[in-house]
């Protein structure tokens, strides 16, 4: 039987599919590139976080700017205030709201005269040189009297009086939220991730009290072994760990004394317990 061999088409030849890509948030290289301003995810985590700090919450600070802010000067002014917290260890989170360009910062403080004093007068050293003119009075705004328990529940809105407060806003350009100080009560690891935070801390206690039990039973074993003055006992975790098969069964190290088998040689090797 004979062949006939036909030459292959060339690359241009054949016929290709065009597909793009499935987001329009993926960029050259991979990793998918953040939206600026409040994304429905952003709002939701945000409001995740507000709810686990409710109790935390002692007062809130509002700061408003002027229309005129550019932004790097907003930019300037967020990183300043971040800064601020930071350096007086002020529990904080920040939220930033529009469409008039202003942040709430939910403290985890009561109202301190001294600190506001200290904060006023940087926030208007920096607006003064920024702006070219003196901060407004009202532009700074820290009411004691607000409830504590109403804060998260204000900085979780979407809208106010019908309109939309968190939203892609062409001057919020950089991360609507930050947040110090709250390191206690950090945010559950990626694989606690869709639980809610009973269901992670039921998780988590129930892993510390395991933990507690195996290294109770460990102990109690080795207390039962000296007091019976054996030269042998089961072999524990950390014996098993460290020795693995070369460990005779009936051996540890917990008394002190190991009888060991290395390379099919057996021998006696006093050793204290690690």
């Amino acid at each position: 039987m004979e062949y006939t061999l036909h030459p292959a088409p060339a690359p241009d030849a054949i016929e290709q599919r065009i597909v793009p890509p499935s987001s329009c948030n993926l960029r050259q290289g991979g990793g998918r590139k953040d939206r600026h301003g409040w994304t429905e995810q952003k709002r939701r985590s945000n409001r995740t976080r507000l709810d686990s700090l409710r109790q935390l919450i002692k007062t809130c600070v509002t700061i408003w700017y002027p229309v005129k802010a550019t932004l790097d000067q907003l930019k300037g002014f967020n990183a300043c205030m971040r800064e601020f917290c930071k350096e007086k260890r002020i529990p904080a989170r920040s939220v930033w709201e529009g469409p008039g360009r202003h942040q709430h910062i939910a403290l985890g403080i009561e109202h301190d005269a001294d600190i506001q004093r200290a904060w006023e007068a940087r926030l208007k050293k920096r607006w003064l040189k920024a702006f070219d003119e003196p901060m407004p009075t009202d532009a700074f705004l820290w009411k004691p009297d607000i409830e504590p328990e109403k804060i998260a529940s204000y900085l979780s809105k979407t809208r106010k009086f019908g309109k939309t407060v968190k939203g892609a806003w062409p001057w919020l350009r950089f991360n609507p939220v930050w947040e110090v100080g709250f390191r206690q009560h950090s945010r559950p690891s990626e694989k606690q991730r869709g639980k809610n935070t009973s269901q992670y801390s039921a998780e988590k206690k129930r892993e510390i009290h395991r933990q507690a039990r195996k290294t109770r039973g460990y102990h109690q074993s080795a207390q039962t072994s000296e007091k019976e003055g054996e030269d042998e006992c089961s072999p524990c975790p950390i014996c098993w760990t460290r020795w693995g098969r070369s460990l005779w069964r009936r051996s540890c190290i917990c008394n002190g004394s190991v009888s060991l088998r290395i390379h099919g040689l057996p021998h006696r090797m006093e050793e204290h317990a690690a």
